[in-house]
């Protein structure tokens, strides 16, 4: 007995679902059982992954200092965060200008560099 071209659909749909879910599942008890064997790894990432503009304990006399040092973005909560370095107003102190700066792409804190 042949299955009707809607029921094919429905039973494929579905079991990508399942199987979406199935690998997050595996991905999470990974994740778990990684962090009971190694706990410090999750201090590690935590720190790997944090932004550097906190660690900064006096603002940049301008932007262009900030930029020379590397740093764009300095969220509101830093202690380098300057409201009148933040130009459109959004708690990011010092962003790149419109055409870019020494690196295309910039985070949280500091710029990549362009290659």
């Amino acid at each position: 007995m042949a299955l009707s071209l809607k029921t094919r659909f429905r039973i494929r749909r579905w079991g990508g679902r399942l199987l979406l879910l199935y690998l997050a599942i595996c991905a999470a008890a990974i994740v778990i059982s990684l962090n009971g064997l190694y706990p410090a790894a999750s201090h590690r990432l935590a720190y790997a992954l944090r932004d550097p503009a906190m660690d900064l304990t006096q603002p940049f006399t301008s932007c262009a200092a900030a930029h020379a040092a590397g740093f764009y973005n300095i969220p509101s909560g830093s202690k380098a965060y300057v409201e009148g370095q933040d130009r459109d107003g959004d708690g990011l102190a010092c962003e790149p200008y419109s055409g870019g700066g020494p690196g295309t792409f910039v985070g949280a804190g500091r710029a990549s560099s362009g290659g």
